[in-house]
């Protein structure tokens, strides 16, 4: 939400802003409450002396502030979302997979682990590996055959848009 969402503490002198971490929070108290804001990316946009008191809290939580403007707020909680949320249901998909065969998601977290370093070293575009990227349509007609119902449909969605 933007700082428009406390139009009526502005409308009583107060000063607002809008101050939003770019980070997830699974359980009420992480593991690593300390330090779960380190490096963390908030984004702030309000009055001005709000965004400076919001800096300066970032700069306490050993966190980094980006200012953005309000009406770009919804882009960058898309892709917030997308890149968290998004992420877990690619995951769930791959559960899934996994349980069929008795096997667990630790099976795969080395190759997450590798891909978001990918990502992290190299960017997008050129982490993507596998399949689609090769453009082996027989191995992917393959999977789609082998899955059912919302796990094909995502399987299928995901690679057209890969290919885009």
């Amino acid at each position: 939400l933007t700082s428009d969402e406390l139009i009526s503490l502005k409308e009583k002198g107060g000063i607002t802003a809008s101050f939003s971490p770019l980070q997830t929070f699974a359980s009420p108290e992480p593991a690593d409450a300390e330090t779960c804001m380190d490096n963390v990316f908030f984004l702030a946009e309000g009055d001005p002396e709000s965004v400076r008191l919001a800096e300066r809290l970032a700069d306490h939580l050993n966190a980094n502030i980006v200012p953005v403007k309000k009406e770009d707020k919804v882009y960058l909680h898309i892709a917030a979302v997308s890149s968290s949320n998004f992420f877990i249901g690619i995951l769930k998909l791959a559960e899934r997979q996994l349980k069929k065969v008795n096997q667990n998601i630790d099976i795969l977290l080395p190759l997450v682990k590798q891909t978001l370093g990918n990502v992290e070293r190299n960017g997008v575009e050129a982490s993507l590996t596998g399949p689609v990227k090769r453009g082996e349509t027989g191995i992917v007609n393959k999977h789609l055959s082998t899955l059912e119902g919302v796990d094909a449909a995502l399987y299928k969605e995901l690679s057209n848009y890969l290919k885009s």
